[in-house]
């Protein structure tokens, strides 16, 4: 899980056997219900995944994890969702294009391509100063 990271270094307070008050290390409190699988951040409501928060106040009350993640997730109701035939979406014709594109003369880009290699010069970065060679030859 990608919060699982973040869930180092968090103190946790129990408040009863479901809550928890979970400190961060920027002094901030956050909430954390377990039985209505809730946090104050508000990430474990919307993505109905545990938060960082959620993971720590569960390992605190030996709570196994997948029993918080959302029905969304399961593997029943994937297949539910994927059970029935999908039906692909047909190609769109290419015949149904508008007159302004049809009588449109396209031509290509003017190039101006001289002959020989291609002259560059190397810029310098910050704090280099360039030293003409001709100086060094002294």
């Amino acid at each position: 899980m990608r919060h699982h990271a973040s869930s180092a270094g968090l103190d946790v307070l129990p408040v009863s056997a479901w809550t928890f008050q979970v400190n961060d290390l920027d002094g901030r409190s956050f909430y954390v219900d377990l039985e209505k699988k809730a946090c104050s951040c508000r990430q474990f409501e919307k993505l109905q995944l545990p938060c960082c928060h959620a993971l720590v106040a569960a390992a605190k009350a030996n709570i196994h994890i997948p029993t918080l993640v959302g029905k969304w997730y399961r593997v029943k109701v994937f297949g539910k969702a994927y059970a029935e035939f999908i039906k692909p979406v047909p190609d769109q014709p290419d015949d149904a294009l508008p007159p302004l594109v049809q009588d449109a003369q396209f031509k290509p880009p003017e190039k101006d391509n001289k002959a020989g290699r291609r002259m560059t010069k190397r810029i310098p970065s910050a704090g280099e100063h360039m030293v003409k060679a001709s100086s060094l030859l002294l």
